[in-house]
Formats: C-alpha cells, structure tokens, sequence
C-alpha cells in the first residue's frame, strides 16, 4: 500500500478537488465514505464550513490541512467497511484520533499511462478540539510502519511508498507573508461558506494589498528606518494611532505586525506597509492611517482593484501624493474624477530621484522619530485650530474604524 500525504493550508480546495476534479471537471469524481463531521450535504461548502469552525481554534497556524492517500496494490480488492477501517487505523497512528476528518474514496483512475486501482483519501485537520496541533515530525517514518501493519493485518500485498522529494532551501523559509496569505485563503473559504458575496468581492487569496515610499533608498538607508520602527515611541504612537483596534504589535524578522481585533494583519517593514486577510476598505484605511502617520511625501500603492479604488479616493481626501503604476492610471483617473466634485485631487507625481546618502539623510528623512512630519505635525494642528496655547496633551487621533 502506497500512501502520499501533504499538508496544505486550505480545506476548500482540496475538497473541490476530490470531490469534483480539477474544475470541477469531475461531478461526482469522490464518493464520501466516513466522516466525523455533523455534515448532511456532502458537499465542499459544507465540509469547508465545519472545518472552518476548527481553523478559528488556532488561526496563526498557516496549513491545518493534512491530506494523504492510500493505494493498494494492483489486484487487491478493499471493500468500504474494510477502508473505513483502515482510515481509522491509520488516523490514530498518525495522532489524529479527536480531529475532524472526512474520507473519499476514488474509483479506477488513469494515471499517465498506468492505472491507478481504487484508493482513498483523507482530510482531516491537524488542529485538535483543545486547539494544540498534530506533529508533522517523522510523518513519513511514522507513516511506512503504520502500511506495513496495516498490510500485514488486511492480507495485502506490501508496496513501497517513495520518500517524499526533499525540498529545496528556498522553499523551506516560509516567511511570515506567505503564512499570512494562507490565513487571507482560509478567510476567502469561510467568505464563500457562509455565502457572503461582498466579502467574496473584498478578501482576496492571493492579495498582499500594500502602500510603499516612492523613491529609491539605499540598503543602509532602509536599515535606518528599519531600525527606527522598533523603537519603543513608535509603537506607543501605533498603540495610539489604533486605539482600541489593535489586539497586540509582534516584532519580528520583516518588522513589526499589527494583529488586528478583526482578524486582519498588517506588517510594517519601514518603507512598506501590507495588509493582509483584511477587507479592501479596512485595508485602506489603516494603510492610509500609517502613511500619514509616517509622513511619507510620495507612495506607490499594490492590491486588487477594490483596495486600489478605496486607497485612491482615501489618499485624494487627505491630499496625499500618489505616483500610479502604469496600470493603474485607469483607476486612479476614475477615482480622480468621482471625487472632483468635492475634494482636492491627489497629484500624479513625477519619479522620485534616489536618496542620497549623506550624513544628513536622518533630518531629511520624512519618518525620521525626531522629526516627523505625520503623527507630530497633525496633533500640534488639532491643538492650533483649538486655540489652546496651553500645555494640555494632545488630542488622541481617531483611529480607523475596524
């Protein structure tokens, strides 16, 4: 018996796939034989929604999906009760006894110029109701000796399974954007789940929705203001930037991430902010937030068209500079001219030249902590238009609603 496992960060998905192909070419390519979930539709919304409620219990975990599949040898005949037996053998092994799982069964499939005999398939999820996770240490070992007893215990014939490739060192660092967009994929899963189509419209899997400092900065100048993010000051003006939207500030490799009430992220890497499984919306307005908050002359702004059309109308509004992409000069034109009526435009800046680097460049720098321009310049107006030459606190800026 051969078995083939892979741990991914999306349920949907491979429910699409196993239930119904690629495409959904396949109507009813997998037959449900087991599960453990309190499923009556068998379908991949269903299956997505009940393990969504097991994703919540430890949603920083970026691939709670563990799948694997089973082959007999050519010529020996499984019945379903005899499968069913077997996923749950295999399932306690591997440590899976109280997780949630459903199991697929596949008829005779053509694969390349061989034949694949009948096998199955198990999803299950590697986060437990006490919301710790399974160990994927020594799956492959732990694996080869389950088969082995298994084929022995059944009467089948042994088969080898091949040792999984070993990765590549690149494909080994996976860094904190690339798990925050798995967490934004789970969020588009439970989006379609529930049958919320304006979240379908917002979220997106593949988004990493993103403001940066137009210009060209050197590797020490980035350094600089790498280094300035992680002073405490700042993070007491993020504090209080976000007042109560901000469940905890992390620092970390790329710099600091912003964990959000809601459930979104935002990582600030000094001369890019992100965000990540937010709203277009809310994206926007706490991206906007914190270049205003930095004082960034000029930016350049990533996303969908969703978080590009409310990022434009929120930067035209406050009268920020925005240097459009090519690609997005449509956009931005159409944004332009629906908020001409009533507010300012935002200039097309040209090209900024590179920074030089000079001694000087900490006073010039427009997120520079002693002299920012942002946060700073904007508390000392609200106290100008008060007419209050006193030597009261500031008055706390409002935070973006989450």
């Amino acid at each position: 018996m051969i078995a083939k496992q892979i741990i991914g960060g999306g349920f949907r998905g491979a429910l699409e796939y196993l239930r119904h192909g690629s495409r959904g070419s396949s109507p009813e390519r997998g037959e449900v034989l087991d599960t453990n979930l309190p499923v009556t539709n068998h379908s991949p919304r269903a299956f997505a929604a009940s393990f969504g409620a097991f994703r919540k219990l430890n949603p920083r975990l970026g691939r709670p999906v563990y799948h694997v599949s089973l082959s007999p040898a050519p010529g020996d005949e499984i019945s379903d009760d005899h499968w069913r037996e077997i996923a749950r053998i295999y399932l306690d092994g591997m440590g899976f006894t109280d997780c949630a799982f459903v199991l697929i069964k596949h008829d005779e499939e053509a694969e390349g110029e061989a034949v694949r005999p009948p096998h199955i398939h198990i999803l299950a999820s590697r986060i437990k109701p006490d919301s710790t996770t399974v160990s994927d240490q020594n799956n492959f070992r732990r694996s080869e000796k389950l088969v082995r007893d298994i084929e022995a215990r059944f009467g089948l014939a042994g088969v080898a399974s091949p040792k999984p490739k070993k990765p590549r060192r690149t494909d080994m660092k996976t860094n904190r954007e690339q798990r925050l967009a798995a967490y934004a994929t789970e969020r588009l899963e439970e989006a379609a789940t529930a049958g919320n189509d304006e979240a379908l419209l917002e979220i997106a899997p593949d988004d990493l929705c993103s403001i940066e400092l137009a210009g060209t900065l050197t590797a020490s100048e980035r350094r600089d203001i790498r280094r300035e993010i992680l002073e405490s000051e700042y993070r007491r003006q993020l504090q209080d930037l976000f007042v109560d939207s901000v469940r905890f500030v992390r620092r970390g490799r790329l710099g600091l991430t912003l964990h959000f009430k809601s459930g979104g992220r935002v990582l600030d890497s000094g001369d890019k902010v992100a965000a990540f499984a937010m709203p277009a919306t809310e994206a926007a307005e706490a991206l906007i937030e914190l270049v205003i908050l930095k004082g960034w002359p000029s930016i350049v702004l990533s996303g969908n068209e969703a978080f590009l059309r409310a990022a434009f109308a929120l930067a035209i509004s406050k009268g920020l500079t925005v240097q459009p992409r090519p690609e997005q000069l449509e956009i931005f034109t159409a944004v332009q001219r629906e908020k001409a009526k009533g507010a300012a435009s935002a200039a097309i800046a040209p090209p900024a030249p590179p920074v030089q680097a000079s001694p000087s460049f900490a006073n010039r720098n427009p997120f520079n902590l002693q002299g920012r321009k942002g946060m700073n310049e904007r508390l000392r107006g609200n106290r100008d238009d008060c007419g209050d030459d006193t030597d009261s606190a500031p008055v706390r800026p409002r935070g973006p609603r989450m």
